[in-house]
């Protein structure tokens, strides 16, 4: 269970790259679903590397690009 605080930055952070998403999507014919997918990947395995603890607003962060990211993979097509 979050704080309001928490819950505050997450949303922050979710509407915050899934925004960039978007955008990034209309303007670079580059970036596609495959470098997203990578980037996804990348953002995971940097979710498990938390030996020296990056505290709570850091794994915010993390939790919140995921999930953005798991939302604009489904919705694309």
């Amino acid at each position: 269970m979050r704080n309001d605080w928490e819950d505050v930055y997450y949303d922050k952070i979710y509407s915050s790259i899934l925004n960039t998403i978007y955008e990034r999507r209309k303007i670079d014919v580059a970036f596609t679903k495959a470098e997203l997918n990578r980037q996804f990947r990348d953002i995971c395995i940097l979710e498990g590397l938390d030996y020296h603890g990056r505290g709570r607003v850091g794994d915010l962060n993390i939790e919140a690009t995921i999930a953005a990211m798991q939302h604009a993979l489904a919705e694309w097509e």
